[in-house]
């Protein structure tokens, strides 16, 4: 088996992702939906970190971060990289992508994605499935 990052070995268990990357998305929302900030992280064996959180309007934001910025050109490229597999596999093609300026020491990076606003009312969050619900009808719509 392949070397792991000391990031990840530094993780609590229940916090290292190690199955496939196109299920993420999938167990951070459900996640997120349950914890009391709306919020939840996984680490891949690699060393990257993955947030999600569920905005006050229901939209998500998922930030992808290492704790140490790329140094040459070749490693910000493999950055790149790495960041459009991600967006691939977590489906945030369409995001609004910015990028966070390195923290004290200059140390880690971070590209936060934020999903696009739907258009109508807003989306209801069931908290105890693992998908959005449809809006319950109004009152109006009910004819009370």
């Amino acid at each position: 088996m392949a070397e792991t990052h000391p990031d990840f070995d530094r993780a609590p268990p229940s916090r290292r992702w190690v199955a496939r990357l196109d299920e993420l998305r999938r167990w951070l929302e459900h996640d997120a939906a349950r914890s009391e900030k709306r919020m939840t992280w996984r680490i891949l064996p690699q060393g990257a970190l993955v947030s999600l959180r569920i905005l006050g309007d229901a939209r998500l934001e998922i930030r992808i971060s290492r704790s140490v910025a790329p140094a040459t050109e070749k490693a910000r490229a493999a950055w790149e990289n790495e960041l459009a597999t991600f967006v691939r596999y977590l489906r945030m093609e369409g995001w609004t992508r910015v990028d966070e300026p390195a923290g004290q020491g200059l140390k880690g990076i971070a590209a936060i994605y934020t999903e696009p606003a739907q258009p109508g009312p807003p989306r209801v969050v069931d908290l105890f499935g693992e998908v959005a619900a449809p809006r319950p009808p109004s009152a109006i719509e009910q004819g009370r």
